[in-house]
């Protein structure tokens, strides 16, 4: 999949063309689809999208226009499912996406929450976050002396294994030694877990003898 952040306006007479960075490809199949959520304008605008397509000199080799949508005061979510021609597909190396608003101005503004161009895979597709938080996953760290498990807020619990046992972020293995260092948010520099780990493999057991 490929996500767009907005790259540059340039504003013409009627329209304002909004230009996402040109992006190496990186889809697999001729069916593509592109998705714009929770759009709106203050009063009824229009907006469509242009994909350019590039080979590998950074010729432009095709143009793809999308229809016209009306846009108005409610928020909704538009998408466009196209195909690329097999000839076209096959020269591709980058491509780039242009929307285009009519009727936007400072008294009529436009709003959007996200786009995602990616691979058609049916109509129901839904938008994709790249660090979406999966319901139920199972991480495993082999041979690691230590690792950090964050919370949504910003804490971590530092498992430290002195000797590199393995772990996931479900399960703690039987292992000879495991230290459990909990570090809240904003904490004291002090408590990096870096520093942590360091101070605790670096100390020794002390033997002290009372001869009389």
């Amino acid at each position: 999949m490929v996500y767009g952040e907005q790259k540059s306006i340039i504003m013409s007479e009627e329209e304002y063309h909004i230009l996402f960075p040109k992006i190496q490809v990186n889809f697999n199949k001729e069916d593509l689809i592109f998705i714009i959520n929770n759009i709106k304008s203050r009063y009824t605008s229009t907006l469509y999208f242009k994909l350019h397509c590039y080979d590998r000199t950074n010729t432009e080799i095709y143009t793809y226009t999308s229809p016209r949508w009306m846009i108005d005061e409610v928020y909704t979510r538009r998408q466009r499912a196209f195909s690329l021609s097999s000839d076209v597909y096959s020269k591709i190396l980058y491509t780039q996406i242009e929307l285009i608003t009519i009727g936007i101005s400072s008294e009529n503004p436009l709003y959007f929450t996200e786009c995602m161009f990616a691979e058609y895979d049916g109509d129901n597709m839904e938008y994709h976050v790249p660090n979406d938080v999966m319901a139920d996953v199972q991480i495993g760290f082999v041979k690691n002396w230590y690792v950090n498990l964050y919370d949504s807020d910003g804490n971590f619990l530092q498992v430290i294994r002195p000797t590199g046992g393995n772990i996931t972020n479900t399960t703690l293995t039987k292992s000879t030694c495991t230290v459990l260092a909990p570090h809240l948010y904003e904490e004291s520099d002090i408590d990096d877990p870096v520093e942590i780990f360091m101070e605790y493999i670096n100390q020794t057991e002390q033997r002290i003898d009372v001869l009389r």
